[in-house]
């Protein structure tokens, strides 16, 4: 009850990038974490390749985002702060 959290995309030449937010119940934002994405190159020798981004949140607000090349771990405490474990 101390917060809401949303998720939302932005789109931008054939890519999409989603945000994981935060606010207070005056709608002031906690924090913000790029949440998972799906690009799409369109330039230069990687012309037509793929990338992809996946976030997850289990029950006890532990959020994992993996890529190819890492996996970042996250938290939302009680107070809505999004802190990296």
């Amino acid at each position: 009850n101390n917060y809401s959290a949303i998720i939302y995309a932005r789109f931008e030449m054939g890519s999409t990038y989603y945000f994981l937010c935060t606010f207070d119940n005056n709608g002031k934002l906690i924090s913000h974490i790029d949440f998972a994405s799906y690009e799409l190159i369109g330039a230069g020798p990687q012309a037509g390749q793929e990338f992809n981004t996946k976030g997850f949140i289990d029950a006890n607000s532990e959020i994992t985002v993996k890529s190819e090349e890492h996996e970042l771990k996250y938290k939302i405490k009680d107070d809505g702060k999004i802190v990296k474990l």
